[in-house]
């Protein structure tokens, strides 16, 4: 999950870039480990994590680790911006206040908890679609195409995208979508709550939080 802001707000406008750069960068480096998780949890060829990565690397080269990767990046604005406009909407909401009146009188940790679920139930669906189609790449062990060999099933993320929506229609793009809510929804209502949690110890007394 990525750095999250609430009434520790962000001093500045292009704060909000550095943390999708930081995402993504994150996203990037953990890719391959995400890669493994995924072939050991759905296939039955491996023996372990380094049988994995071998097998992996032999007949898929370093690319093979990166499978998927391209939607969950472009997706990082996306899912941050709806995140973090329904929390701060749904504390809003709860809280009657506005984001100057927060910023004196901090929101009660339930408040924050529902707004954080509310937040985190809403980005997960939206992940949903992203979320299969990188686990059906990642999946794909076929190395890339050659001249006289068979295609992989799926060309790239779009080509994935649209074959599900042939196949399935729109629902199919949903697959597990309410499994990855019950995961995040609680998940960044406790993440939220964290945070602010931090940010009030980290305060010295008699400081605001947000400044």
């Amino acid at each position: 999950m990525e750095a999250l802001r609430s009434n520790c707000e962000l001093k500045e406008p292009h704060s909000w870039y550095i943390f999708v750069t930081t995402g993504a960068l994150g996203l990037v480096l953990g890719h391959p480990f995400d890669t493994v998780k995924v072939r050991l949890q759905t296939q039955t060829t491996y023996q372990g994590i380094i049988d994995c990565m071998v097998k992996t690397y032999r007949h898929e080269s370093l690319l093979g680790f990166f499978k998927g990767m391209s939607f969950p990046i472009v997706s990082i604005a996306v899912v941050n911006s709806v995140l973090f406009g329904v929390y701060s909407n749904a504390l809003l909401a709860l809280t009657a206040t506005s984001h100057q009146e927060r910023r004196a009188q901090a929101p009660s940790y339930t408040h924050v908890f529902i707004a954080g679920c509310t937040g985190g139930f809403l980005q997960a669906y939206c992940l949903a679609p992203f979320d299969l189609i990188k686990v059906r790449l990642q999946n794909q062990t076929e190395p890339r195409a050659q001249p006289g060999s068979p295609p992989p099933r799926y060309r790239g993320p779009v080509h994935c995208a649209a074959s599900i929506f042939q196949a399935e229609g729109p629902r199919g793009l949903f697959r597990g979508a309410w499994a990855l809510t019950l995961r995040d929804t609680p998940t960044l209502g406790i993440y939220f709550v964290t945070y602010e949690w931090l940010c009030h110890q980290s305060t010295p007394d008699g400081q605001n939080p947000s400044k």
